[in-house]
């Protein structure tokens, strides 16, 4: 169908030109009117500029519209494909900006959980180390104590000894002030000695 339409309008824009120049001729034998070059070259013009009309209507402008409309339609559709993935890059960037956030945020609380979990240890281990400290004291002051005690009741033994044994040695003889003088140096020459012997 198409091509016997673009037949019949290229034999009628090839072909009209001669016809009405035909028709021209036997028009310039009659007086020249309105139309110049005779009513049917007009007639054949119109009729050729309505079939040219006609058939780019229906052959090129309706394809030509309709390719224009589904480029258009295209273009559309990649213009709202094309928001609709910046919209879900947008979406996609809040989302990681959020979990970003969140992360950031869990590692600030763990930090702060860390902090105070050392801190807690930290005072643990000050708190232990002065007990211990603290024990060692008490332990070092009772033996200190214990020898202190030791130490007095071998001193307190000894000193009975030795007036013991100055008692005797005054109850042997008479004891005169010399006599008391020389005991008593006596005694401590006997506790230096003991004394030192030990």
């Amino acid at each position: 169908m198409r091509r016997l339409f673009f037949i019949l309008t290229a034999g009628l824009v090839l072909y009209a030109p001669s016809w009405a120049h035909g028709a021209e001729e036997h028009a310039a034998e009659e007086t020249p009117g309105l139309f110049a070059g005779g009513i049917w070259t007009s007639v054949w013009t119109l009729i050729v500029f309505f079939v040219l009309i006609w058939a780019l209507g229906k052959f090129v402008w309706r394809p030509l519209l309709e390719a224009l409309k589904k480029r258009e339609d295209r273009i559309r559709q990649d213009l709202n494909m094309a928001r609709e993935e910046r919209e879900s890059a947008k979406q996609l960037a809040d989302d990681l900006k959020k979990q970003l956030d969140d992360a950031h945020a869990t590692a600030q609380e763990l930090l702060k959980e860390t902090n105070a979990e050392s801190d807690k240890i930290r005072e643990k281990i000050i708190a232990q180390a002065y007990n211990d400290a603290m024990e060692t004291v008490r332990d070092a002051r009772l033996q200190i104590e214990q020898a202190k005690q030791q130490a007095m009741k071998e001193l307190y033994d000894e000193t009975v000894n030795i007036a013991r044994d100055l008692s005797e040695k005054i109850l042997q003889r008479e004891v005169n002030p010399e006599d008391h003088r020389l005991l008593i140096e006596q005694g401590l020459k006997e506790i230096d000695v003991r004394e030192g012997n030990q």
